[in-house]
């Protein structure tokens, strides 16, 4: 491991112990007696709100979002249902995620990496940001590697970051759009069909 590796996990725990507010995951203990490092967060049990929404989404939205699918599908296991979540859950998701962004601006805190996968549910639907850059390894297919170094979440950026690499608060609001149409569209992958290239 670099002392940059280590700099920065240092740098983030610290970062995570800052933060008070009922809408960011808690940080409780770093384990560094040896390595792998840990750190330690409040649990969670419905996990990322992405894989919660792709869960509650009627058959007819998980058809669609893969309609050849792994599994096998009958008729009716693609009838339209209604999905699990109304409107208003939907809109205090956004509500629940848009104050912890507004807190961490206050902060003068930039998180770079808004996106369903990195806010986590517990029950009752509360919702915190968290994964301030764990989720990688998880989302592959979410991340872009440019000029093979850098690997960005393209999909989610504003323009200014994208094409001078410059990430700002107002950077962090286009997230949040894009946030609101994910949770909207129960965690279609923005800019579906379209090749990361592309975007």
């Amino acid at each position: 491991e670099t002392s940059e590796v280590l700099e920065n996990f240092v740098s983030e725990a610290k970062t995570m112990f800052s933060f008070n507010h009922a809408n960011i995951v808690k940080i409780y203990a770093v384990c560094m007696k040896e390595t792998p490092y840990y750190m330690m967060f409040e649990y969670m049990d419905k996990g990322d709100l992405a894989h919660f929404l792709q869960e509650n989404a009627s058959s007819h939205q998980k058809h669609n979002r893969n309609p050849i699918g792994v599994h096998e599908r009958t008729e009716s296991s693609i009838s339209n249902d209604p999905p699990q979540l109304s409107c208003e859950q939907l809109t205090d998701v956004c509500k629940q995620i848009a104050s912890g962004m507004d807190y961490l601006s206050k902060k003068n805190h930039i998180h770079r990496d808004l996106a369903c996968r990195n806010c986590l549910v517990s029950t009752p639907l509360n919702v915190k940001i968290g994964d301030f850059g764990m989720s990688q390894n998880l989302y592959t297919r979410d991340y872009y590697r440019v000029n093979g170094k850098a690997v960005l979440p393209i999909r989610w950026m504003s323009p200014e970051a994208v094409v001078y690499g410059k990430f700002t608060i107002q950077s962090d609001v286009w997230s949040f759009g894009v946030v609101m149409w994910e949770v909207f569209s129960f965690a279609m992958q923005p800019y579906c069909g379209v090749t990361n290239e592309e975007v």
